[in-house]
């Protein structure tokens, strides 16, 4: 019986389909998904792709992840400074960013600018 909430597992899933911008290294088609249309890729032009290709396409040193803004050290030092400020958590960068930042984080850290460390113990 279902209770309406979803494991780590579930939640990383659902992550995965959230686009984020890459830069190909190679050139492809137009891919026919269903849940529509990705491409064409042409060589450093950026494109939109679901998280999960571009972790693919990374694997297999395809491309190179835009690593997000709300990802970066500084706006999650301003983020940080704003909620001990306020007393109140802010507005969340988007759903499952936490999930997506772990994916990000994982597996693509030659992209992160900062050091991994520096963002993993933020205090």
């Amino acid at each position: 019986m279902s209770t309406g909430t979803f494991d780590p597992d579930e939640l990383e899933f659902l992550a995965e389909d959230i686009f984020v911008t890459i830069i190909p290294n190679v050139k492809f088609p137009i891919f026919y998904m269903l849940s529509g249309d990705i491409g064409p890729m042409e060589p450093n032009i950026p494109v939109e792709v679901p998280l999960w290709l571009a972790v693919h396409m990374r694997q297999r040193r395809q491309c190179r992840l835009v690593v997000p803004e709300w990802l970066s050290l500084e706006a999650l030092m301003e983020q940080k400074d704003r909620e001990l400020k306020l007393d109140l958590f802010g507005e969340v960068p988007g759903p499952f960013y936490v999930e997506m930042s772990q994916i990000i984080l994982d597996n693509f850290t030659e992209e992160v600018s900062c050091s991994v460390n520096s963002i993993y113990f933020l205090t």
